[in-house]
């Protein structure tokens, strides 16, 4: 039920040999030097038992075509390679079929697409309850970020949340009114967002481990709901309200004012664990 050739140096494209094998559910080709298209027809569509499909890391280019994965899969990791497509069709196609019993929309966990050729914005409209893990840095994707990304409803059981690098732009959304609980990491770095940082509510994002804000065109303070959740290095600090549970380990923005050609740090920020 495993076929596992990750890290073997294999070149060539896949064969579609391998979508005879029906009762499969986990193929493993990461870390290659696979090239051409994936074969979702012959090969990825026919693999009904699939439960984890990892190509990563090979040379792979081609659309992204989700609509021939099997309605069993749970993890599907197709990131650094040359994979192309409009990230909103790509997205959009999984939640049409969150509704359906039998759609994949209702098992898939992890959702892996970094480093690739994905262009476009991200759906406003979306709801992907099951989903724990979206990676999407490293690509061309532009336009604003969506709010029902923080929300409990949309994305239930998200806890990771990668989209560093891309062309993303406008101010980040109001998030204090979507308590996630299950948010731990979140990754927005490198891109064009403007305006302040936005506060989180009363005991919002208690699990949070990870906030990335460096290399945007943010400004203002970093807010004090979100230096709470910073541990204080001295108990006797009071500038923040951190408790002893306090998860925040790594909160970055751009407060070093003397990085490039700036004299004054473009947000303000006492907590942050790391400044650019």
């Amino acid at each position: 039920t495993e076929l596992d050739l990750s890290r073997n140096r294999l070149f060539g494209t896949i064969p579609t040999v391998i979508g005879l094998l029906t009762n499969l559910q986990v193929l493993s080709l990461w870390r290659n030097a696979l090239s051409g298209t994936i074969p979702w027809t012959s090969v990825v569509s026919r693999l009904t038992q699939l439960k984890t499909l990892d190509v990563e890391e090979n040379r792979l280019t081609g659309p992204i075509v989700v609509s021939t994965v099997p309605a069993s899969l749970e993890e599907f990791r197709v990131g650094f390679n040359l994979l192309t497509g409009q990230l909103v069709d790509i997205m959009s196609t999984v939640g049409q079929e969150v509704a359906n019993s039998n759609s994949h929309g209702n098992h898939l966990r992890q959702l892996w697409m970094e480093e690739n050729l994905l262009t476009g914005p991200l759906p406003q409209e979306l709801s992907l309850p099951v989903l724990e893990e979206l990676a999407l840095e490293g690509n061309y994707l532009e336009g604003p970020l969506p709010l029902t990304l923080f929300s409990s409803s949309s994305f239930s059981a998200l806890h990771t949340v990668r989209i560093s690098d891309n062309q993303l732009s406008g101010r980040l959304p109001l998030w204090g009114g979507n308590n996630s609980d299950s948010l731990r990491v979140l990754r927005l770095a490198g891109n064009r967002f403007t305006g302040t940082i936005p506060s989180i509510g009363p005991g919002q994002w208690p699990q949070l481990t990870e906030l990335r804000l460096e290399r945007n065109l943010l400004s203002g303070s970093m807010p004090a709901s979100l230096c709470g959740l910073v541990p204080s290095p001295d108990i006797h600090t009071a500038t923040t309200s951190s408790t002893s549970s306090s998860l925040l380990v790594l909160l970055t923005a751009d407060c070093d004012g003397e990085n490039g050609d700036q004299d004054e740090p473009l947000v303000f920020c006492e907590c942050c664990t790391t400044c650019f």
